[in-house]
């Protein structure tokens, strides 16, 4: 009998999921993992930690223990389509409305229903998400720098949003895809416990190669984080170096004119479907916006349907945490990259794109 999507992508099903990673290790490939910026504030609730605790290195360490043999961060994954999103953007001409607004493209639920609209799906962004963008640099830079062919890479994303397992189904060329698996922060954790390990006394470890990000790439896990990278990498492109801090804040709408250089931009972000359609009637009405940042759940990737439970007290608290460890970050914008330079420079001249419209889906 044939699976159903849920069944190939193993919705819900921890044991299927480690009984096919096995089978990939013991068919001697990589196994590699990423982690999402939401995850690394929320991974401690499973344990009975507060909300908002930066457990990076501890989860880098968990996943160490659990056999994987490489750990990446995602915020590059981040870094590299806000990079390709602005060159993008630039190319546009604001004077013609009708190609605006462009919406982001990173939350693969509001992607899958926009892709069914055809208002939605003509505005939204080419690029492919931090995890899929991650994947594909793994399978190909990477491999690349350690002689290995891309088939035998394994990608797994440890992410914060259960929908993220439908991105398993899209392949980058014939028979690859740019993530194997997903596995969220509810059920890392569970693995944790089904192995026995202590998580509270991990020691910690540092990510393997492909870690450096800006300040922005971890910005990505919060509700306005987008919008903020976005426009932060679009100064520094036109020589301008500012911080645009507006879009931090809670609301499920945040609309800001911004003047950069010679662009005067209308942006708004907004979390939620029901905010997303108050912000459509004022489009109806005519007002231009010309970036728009959608995420579905509660003030982005930090309020995920694979996170642990909680309320929208301790939602804000990750969102808060991620934010101030996030300013800690050396780079501020994604140009100032230079791992992100590299990579990009490879996929250039490999003619690798990371827009999505390029390729198919798995069926």
């Amino acid at each position: 009998m044939e699976k159903t999507i849920e069944q190939q992508i193993y919705f819900d099903d921890l044991d299927g999921l480690i009984k096919a990673m096995t089978a990939e290790t013991k068919k001697g490939k990589i196994l590699v993992a990423q982690i999402a910026p939401a995850v690394r504030f929320s991974i401690g609730e499973c344990f009975g930690e507060k909300a908002g605790i930066d457990n990076t290195k501890k989860t880098i360490s968990l996943l160490k223990e659990l056999g994987f043999d490489y750990v990446f961060d995602t915020p590059l994954g981040a870094d590299l389509i806000v990079v390709d999103g602005v060159k993008n953007f630039l190319k546009m001409d604001l004077k013609h409305f009708e190609k605006f607004p462009v919406f982001t493209s990173c939350c693969i639920g509001w992607r899958r229903f926009a892709q069914k609209n055809y208002f939605y799906k003509k505005h939204l962004s080419k690029e492919v998400s931090p995890n899929m963008a991650l994947g594909l640099t793994a399978k190909t830079f990477f491999a690349n720098k350690i002689k290995k062919k891309a088939e035998q890479i394994v990608v797994v994303g440890i992410m914060p949003c259960t929908l993220k397992k439908y991105e398993t189904l899209y392949e980058f060329k014939k028979g690859i895809k740019y993530v194997d698996y997903v596995v969220t922060t509810k059920e890392l954790g569970a693995w944790a416990k089904k192995e026995n390990i202590d998580f509270k006394t991990l020691k910690g470890h540092e990510f393997d190669y492909l870690h450096e990000s800006s300040k922005e790439g971890l910005m990505f896990g919060a509700s306005g984080g987008v919008t903020e990278a976005f426009l932060t990498a679009l100064a520094d492109k036109l020589g301008e170096k500012k911080e645009i801090l507006f879009f931090r804040n809670n609301k499920r709408i945040k609309r800001q004119k911004v003047k950069i250089g010679d662009l005067e931009l209308n942006v708004a972000s907004v979390y939620g479907f029901g905010a997303l359609v108050k912000l459509h009637r004022e489009m109806d009405r005519g007002v231009t916006y010309h970036f728009v940042e959608v995420m579905q759940c509660p003030l982005g990737c930090v309020g995920g349907p694979g996170q642990p439970e909680a309320g929208f007290f301790k939602i804000k608290r990750r969102a808060k945490e991620l934010r101030r460890h996030a300013s800690r970050k050396r780079e501020h914008s994604a140009l100032e990259n230079k791992t992100v330079d590299e990579i990009s420079a490879y996929l250039e001249k490999k003619k690798i794109s990371l827009h999505l419209h390029e390729h198919k889906e798995h069926k």
